[in-house]
Formats: C-alpha cells, sequence, structure tokens
C-alpha cells in the first residue's frame, strides 16, 4: 500500500513540476524569466510587465470641453490597475482642438493639449501626442477630454503591469533668449517637486507655424537627441514625445527651438523599479509598405520595450512598430503630411523585442519617413 501511495505522490510532483516550467518566456536582465503571460482580447505579446495592443482605436461620445468617464477595463479589457500608453489624436484639417487623458479622478490636472490641424485633406491622417495614464483599480476607468468628438480620438498602443506611473502636466518654465536652440539643463525636482532618479515622459515641440528642433536627453548626455519638428499650421501644438531618466538632483536636458514658440510639458514619471537607457540612432527602413524585421543587437542590451520615434516627412502616411513575436498588421498610425518638405510631424510608442532583440517596423512610403531608436526600458 505504501509503495502504491509512494508512486502515486511521485506522479503528482512530477505533473506539478512540468505545469510549473511549461509557461511563457521572456527576456528580463540577459537571463530568461519564466512569467505568465497577462490577458487581454486586443493583445499581442506580453514582455516583462508591457503588453502590446493592436493600436485600437475609439471615439468620445460624451460632453464636448471637459473630461468624461470612459471604461477601459469593460470597453477595452485593459486590467484594472494598468498603465497604458494612449495617442490622443485631431484628425480635422480646419481647425485645431484640445484632447486629453488621465486617470479616473485626476481630471483636476487639466491635463490636455491643443493640438494642431493636419495638413491637407487626406482622409485618416492625425495630428497626435502620446499620454500615459492608469486604468483605476477600483473603477477600471480613465478620464478623456475631446473639444471635439468627431475631430479627437484616441488610440491604446499597450499597457504595464505591476508599476504605477504618476501623472503630471508641468508646463517647463526657465528657458528664455540666450538659453533656447541649444540644451539647457531643467531641474525638474526644483521646478515642481517631483522625484529625482525617475523616468519621466516629456511632451515638446512647437506652437506656432514656424519649424523649429525639439529635444530632450540626460543630464550630461553627449547624444544630439531632438527632430526638426514642423509647423503648428493655424495654431495648437506639433508635439512629440521623449522618455528622460532624471538624474540624483532631479536635471534633465531640454531643446526649445525658440522659448517664445515652443513649450515642453512634463506629463509625468515612472516608480523607482523602472529603469530606462536613452538613445538616438537612425534605424534604416525596408521597403515601401511592409513589416520589416529589424535586429535592434547593435543598439540594445537586454532590453525589456524598445522605444521608436517614428518622423514623416512632408506627404504623411502610415509609420509602425511590433514587437518581434508579433504578428499583428494593424499597430499602426497614419501621421499628418506637412506644409512644406523638410518640415516633420512625428510620435513615440514601445515594442516588445523577441529574444534575438528583433522588433518589426513599417513604413507606407520609407522615402517620407524615419525611424529613430530613442531608446529602451530595462
Amino acid at each position: 500500500m505504501r509503495k502504491h501511495l509512494f508512486k502515486f505522490w511521485l506522479i503528482a510532483v512530477i505533473i506539478q513540476f512540468l505545469l510549473i516550467v511549461n509557461v511563457p518566456t521572456s527576456k528580463a536582465g540577459g537571463i530568461i524569466n519564466r512569467i505568465p503571460r497577462a490577458f487581454t482580447a486586443a493583445a499581442t505579446p506580453t514582455g516583462d510587465g508591457y503588453t502590446e495592443v493592436n493600436a485600437t482605436a475609439f471615439s468620445p461620445t460624451g460632453t464636448v470641453d471637459q473630461f468624461n468617464d470612459y471604461d477601459l477595463y469593460t470597453n477595452q479589457s485593459i486590467p484594472k490597475g494598468a498603465v497604458v500608453e494612449i495617442l490622443v489624436a485631431n484628425s480635422d484639417a480646419t481647425v485645431e482642438y484640445y484632447g486629453g487623458v488621465c486617470s479616473d479622478g485626476q481630471s483636476a490636472l487639466a491635463r490636455k493639449i491643443q493640438l494642431a490641424k493636419k495638413d491637407g485633406s487626406t482622409a485618416g491622417q492625425l495630428q497626435c501626442v502620446r499620454m500615459i495614464t492608469t486604468c483605476h483599480s477600483s473603477t477600471g476607468k480613465i478620464e478623456i477630454y475631446a473639444e471635439n468628438n468627431t475631430a479627437i480620438s484616441f488610440e491604446i498602443l499597450g499597457y504595464w503591469e505591476g508599476i504605477t506611473f504618476t501623472e503630471r502636466f508641468d508646463l517647463i518654465t526657465g528657458i528664455t533668449s540666450g538659453t533656447d536652440n541649444m540644451f539647457t539643463d531643467v531641474n525638474l525636482n526644483t521646478l515642481f517637486s517631483t522625484p529625482v532618479s525617475r523616468v519621466y515622459d516629456i511632451a515638446n515641440g512647437t506652437f506656432a507655424a514656424v519649424k523649429y528642433y525639439s529635444g530632450v536627453r540626460a543630464n550630461g548626455s553627449s547624444l544630439d537627441r531632438r527632430i526638426d519638428m514642423g509647423q503648428a499650421v493655424g495654431g495648437g501644438g506639433n508635439v512629440t514625445n521623449w522618455t528622460v531618466k532624471a538624474d540624483a538632483s532631479g536635471i534633465i536636458e531640454v531643446w526649445l527651438g525658440n522659448y517664445l514658440n515652443c513649450k515642453a510639458y512634463s506629463l509625468g514619471y515612472f516608480d523607482a523599479t523602472v529603469d530606462y537607457q536613452e538613445a538616438f540612432d537612425l534605424v534604416t527602413p525596408g521597403s515601401d509598405d511592409t513589416w520589416t524585421s529589424t535586429d535592434m543587437t547593435a543598439y540594445v542590451t537586454s532590453p525589456l520595450q524598445i522605444e521608436i520615434l517614428f518622423d514623416v516627412d512632408y506627404d504623411g502616411g502610415y509609420v509602425g512598430g511590433r514587437g518581434g513575436d508579433s504578428a499583428s498588421t494593424t499597430r499602426k498610425v497614419e501621421l499628418s503630411g506637412l506644409p512644406a518638405a523638410g518640415q516633420h510631424y512625428s510620435t513615440t510608442f514601445n515594442s516588445i523585442p523577441d529574444t534575438d532583440d528583433v522588433i518589426y517596423l513599417y513604413g507606407l512610403d520609407v522615402s517620407d519617413c524615419q525611424f529613430y531608436h530613442i531608446g529602451y526600458f530595462k
């Protein structure tokens, strides 16, 4: 009898062991870390707390010109408590409109940006900014702001679990004549009493009918981490996002092309467990209208997510990125064209590399777009 009981116990132990080890794997810090994948109906690969979403778009339906509740948990299967990466976009060709996002109960931040109208009449093209927010841990909601419910839309790019993000909407000040048009030290801790040594999301760009350079980098960096932004046609802002880590004093470096016509906002910061390595590498695109396998080994070391700034010139068009293990063909956005050659509209989002540090990049017309690797979470 004891022999039979021992056999049953041994079989149970073996089965349990097989169930434990037979879970999806993902790369973390140079080792293979076994973690369960989070579930979402619209999701592609999961990697170290981040889940890509296939650029799931939704339109506002609430009262215009105010923040309205939107149920991310029910409508988009986003887990409660997740930190969500969302594009806020204006598709109108004649009017600049405000759009914004915040966590449920945080509307007092007035976290909204007036987005320039798109240039030209091409249907579907967008002027956009990325905002990171949190799906409320109890209600599953966020709050969204649309000055016009037809022109403003929102696209979910992905979400993190197991971390926190503190939302802010702080206009960076102190850059004046003589300190603009160059990288200038900005102390976020002194200006806004926000933490040192944290990873921040900064939105930076031009708010005038003149093109200027925009950029952000870590304090003491030698990277020329900036791009030539196109003019904001008719008003509003042409902005893009830069992730940057403040130093032990809270300092980053910001490039405003002109102190009167350009603005930079701190949109918030991640908790102390999140780390980031900035970069500025021009990645060669593939063929037109093709998802191109792109080996990022030369640019990264044990990345969790790789951040790409997608930049379009003149005609505009679709650009996109996806994880190395993803088969999505929809994780892309159609950026607006520009009034003249040599001007640029851009946006930023993350992709999960496979175990060989491969991601996929897309450009509808690669002669009209550039892909900048601007850093990676690690």
